[in-house]
């Protein structure tokens, strides 16, 4: 059960209370930018290959990063949702 924010309250002191929200805006803000980033790291890929279906896998993970990150999202959770297409094909393009 979910405790009520007045009843967090009143059992904590204010910095402790204060950390504890801190640790709690930071990962919901975490788990917000995996969230997004799963959904829209592929549609962005999809999207510039359709706009340039001569883009190599590496411009086009090199465009998403310069665009992306790290405005909306850190390079390590953009770099966790490339589509299973473009890790395919940057493998064949290094195997050349």
């Amino acid at each position: 059960m979910t405790e009520t924010f007045e009843e967090f309250d009143r059992r904590k002191t204010s910095e402790e209370l204060f950390r504890e929200l801190e640790e709690r805006l930071e990962k919901d803000i975490e788990d917000i930018r995996n969230r997004t980033a799963k959904e829209y790291v592929p549609k962005l890929c999809k999207a510039l290959i359709k706009q340039n279906p001569d883009m190599t896998p590496a411009e086009i993970r090199l465009r998403v990063i310069h665009r992306m990150c790290p405005k909306v999202w850190p390079e390590s959770i953009v770099c966790k949702y490339w589509p299973d297409w473009l890790v395919e094909a940057s493998r064949k393009e290094r195997q050349k």
